[in-house]
């Protein structure tokens, strides 16, 4: 196993004998994990390729900027490729239900995810229409007038009605389910 030291040293290396061993073992590491999560988020073995290429290229840039980072690399390089999935996804006008982009620190994005988590989890506990016309409205910021059509109400005055009867259903959900709406934040 190689440290974070070694590691760094042998991708600053000039030697290119070295920037190769270190990220061939980067790929056998860590590889796995992070095309599992693009798997499993619509994306295809050739999407987990590409994105963990860009991965490891931020990484690098970052390594060259802080040649002694001392963090968890795993944990550091799952949350790169987590974050330029989601973008791509978002890019390519994919379903997503929340995009992060929080560069102050991974700990902070795994708040956010697992906040992201318990979010989900409680949008699919209400009816699959409510909780398809909150992420239009919420997430995808979708006009009321927009909403109206697709979902073929009468009018915005409708959409306006639906949207906050669903809120309520939501809002019903949390509290009988004691859930804290702290966990709707990422603050």
């Amino acid at each position: 196993m190689m440290t974070n030291k070694s590691l760094a040293d042998q991708l600053l290396s000039t030697v290119d004998k070295n920037k190769n061993a270190a990220f061939k073992y980067l790929y056998a590491k860590y590889y796995a994990t992070c095309q599992s999560y693009v798997l499993k988020n619509s994306g295809t073995e050739a999407d987990a390729a590409d994105v963990f290429q860009d991965t490891l290229v931020v990484f690098y840039l970052k390594l060259k900027k802080e040649p002694n980072l001392n963090l968890d690399i795993g944990a550091y390089l799952f949350g790169i490729n987590r974050n330029i999935w989601l973008k791509k996804i978002k890019k390519s006008s994919l379903t997503v239900f929340e995009e992060i982009d929080n560069t102050s620190g991974f700990q902070e994005e795994v708040v956010i995810y697992e906040n992201q988590i318990i979010v989900r989890e409680v949008l699919n506990k209400i009816d699959k229409g409510c909780s398809e016309l909150l992420i239009d409205f919420y997430y995808r910021s979708i006009s009321m007038r927009e909403i109206s059509e697709k979902y073929k109400l009468a009018s915005e005055k409708v959409a306006k009605n639906k949207k906050y009867r669903c809120l309520q259903k939501l809002i019903a959900y949390v509290n009988k389910n004691k859930i804290r709406r702290t966990d709707f934040s990422n603050e």
